[in-house]
């Protein structure tokens, strides 16, 4: 810090004594009303019109705003231009894409969650993924992603195509897998590039997740969480967040900037373009058991005591992943899947449909936009997530002395076995209903 003395409190004096001074504080915030503006591009799909892949990111900023949000907003315009350009020589994709830029985010992700509201029901049943461009960087050291389980091998699948900024690796992907984040200690693979699998609740791809249902999918580079143990960029929402910073120390020659816009294209025509929708449930059946096991099961005999029993949960999981394992083995036993666009449609409708499976339209009772039983923002966080919010909320309240909770900690997990159960049967060829 500086050469200073400071003064952190309680009180304002050296024996921290406060009641012979007084502070004036004036605020010229004026409160108005102004108009939002969304902007939104659409390329209709030639087999599958009504099934779309959503891209967003929102356009405004907080001071100048390099990292948040104008150099997403220029990988969002090139994203834009070239499928333009492809446009032009021809090309159509399977399946529609919506390019989004969104007003408001810095308000509380006004403009998507109003357009969200708007839209509800089309988006609810229609939407593939939602791919979210935030920040593109806010360092130059790796990457750090978020998504839904169904969308992770996606990202590992782009990566893979794209050549690393760091010449000392071939691609993004060895670069991503070699310098692991040290806050990403989520993954059930330690060989593999760390992912969270939950979101804030304050960012624009949060609604589409956590009330739609929607898969998403969001990375970007950063610093070295060893090296500058920071929640943020130390320029974030500051005078300080310009152009200059970006390209000097951020991210310099916009290398990682250009890799990662490079990699969302990939994504994009993938998601657009595969016959089979490219989601992996058995990827997301081996994180939900991870999560069980890493979260709930050392807690079974202290919960026991109160009555409250996981062995349940514990088999639907089980019952989840050999109907996944199943099911993603239907494709290469069923020859004609790739011949008929009516069981394509099907397997992709089931696809779609898993994510889905864990929507509770009264998941939370105290938080009622957050639907997902799996994943949601944390309860003492808003701007970080968590595995089992519906349990989270009710240990949380447990802590507080709240011996009600234990009920509800119990329903909770009758809940989420539920909807286990529902995805299980979602996937299974003959379910036993």
């Amino acid at each position: 810090g500086l050469s200073v003395k400071y003064k952190t409190g309680p009180g304002f004096d050296e024996n921290n004594n406060s009641t012979d001074l007084q502070i004036r504080v004036t605020v010229t915030n004026v409160i108005d009303k102004r108009p939002l503006y969304n902007v939104l591009g659409i390329i209709t799909g030639s087999i599958e019109p009504d099934r779309y892949v959503l891209v967003g990111h929102h356009h405004d900023t907080i001071s100048r705003g390099t990292v948040e949000a104008q150099a997403g907003s220029v990988a969002l315009d090139h994203l834009v231009a070239m499928f333009g350009q492809l446009l032009q020589l021809g090309y159509r994709p399977l399946r529609t894409i919506i390019f989004c830029s969104w007003d408001g985010g810095e308000q509380g992700s006004l403009g998507s969650s109003a357009w969200l509201q708007e839209n509800f029901q089309l988006v609810s049943q229609r939407a593939v993924a939602y791919l979210n461009i935030g920040a593109m960087a806010d360092g130059n050291f790796t990457l750090q992603a978020v998504a839904s389980p169904l969308l992770q091998k996606l990202l590992y699948d782009a990566a893979r195509q794209i050549q690393s900024p760091d010449n000392r690796y071939v691609s993004l992907y060895d670069l991503w897998a070699d310098r692991p984040s040290s806050k990403l200690k989520l993954s059930d693979k330690p060989d593999e590039p760390k992912v969270l699998y939950s979101v804030g609740g304050a960012g624009d791809e949060s609604n589409f997740y956590y009330r739609a249902g929607v898969p998403i999918a969001g990375i970007k580079a950063t610093f070295d969480k060893e090296d500058l143990p920071a929640e943020s960029y130390p320029l974030y929402h500051t005078a300080y967040d310009s152009v200059f910073a970006y390209e000097n120390f951020i991210d310099p020659g916009f290398n990682f900037t250009k890799a990662l816009t490079q990699m969302w294209g990939a994504s994009i025509l993938n998601l657009a373009n595969s016959s089979i929708i490219p989601f992996q449930v058995s990827r997301y059946s081996e994180v939900l058991n991870y999560l069980i096991h890493r979260d709930l099961v050392p807690h079974q005999a202290e919960w026991g005591k109160h009555g409250v029993q996981i062995g349940d949960l514990v088999s639907a999981a089980t019952r989840f992943s050999a109907a996944a394992a199943s099911f993603e083995r239907r494709p290469s036993l069923e020859n004609d899947l790739y011949h008929s666009l009516l069981k394509q449609r099907i397997y992709n409708d089931q696809l779609m449909a898993v994510e889905r499976v864990f929507i509770d339209t009264i998941a939370l009772e105290q938080r009622p936009f957050v639907k997902h039983v799996l994943f949601g923002p944390s309860i003492t966080d808003e701007a970080s997530g968590t595995p089992f919010p519906v349990i989270q909320d009710s240990l949380h309240r447990i802590s507080q002395g709240e011996t009600t909770a234990w009920d509800d900690l119990m329903r909770g997990i009758e809940k989420i076995t539920a909807k286990i159960l529902m995805a299980a049967k979602l996937l299974e060829k003959s379910p036993q209903l």
